[in-house]
């Protein structure tokens, strides 16, 4: 997916999990940022956790008045485009972040949830 449509409606959208959406037919793994896992979660924190992050970023797409997203040409080792999500200009990642839902995450091996922290 090369190019985005200048107009990003919340119905153009699909949450896939807190830091994974869809656009059309491809998947676009939001950067900056992770959150707990929903599909695969080691334990039932996670998957609570995974569940609120994606009800978070749900309500964030549904209640923007404007919604930019950023792909960087680039994919990840699934196959998913990277990119950002703005909301209102903010970035979706840094507001889950202050709202203690995602952890800041910039590649590498990513830390697990289950701790309870």
């Amino acid at each position: 997916m090369s190019t985005v449509p200048s107009t990003i409606r919340a119905q153009d959208i699909r949450v896939v999990d807190g830091d994974t959406i869809a656009l059309g037919a491809h998947n676009i793994r939001l950067m900056g940022f992770d959150t707990p896992e929903t599909y695969r979660a080691k334990c039932t924190f996670e998957r609570n956790r995974g569940d609120a992050a994606t009800k978070r970023l749900r309500n964030l797409v549904n209640g923007a008045n404007t919604l930019d997203v950023r792909l960087t040409g680039r994919r990840d080792k699934f196959g998913r485009g990277l990119g950002g999500l703005y909301v209102d200009g903010r970035d979706v990642g840094a507001l889950l972040i202050e709202e203690g839902l995602a952890r800041p995450y910039h590649g590498g091996t990513r830390q697990g949830w289950c701790d309870g922290t």
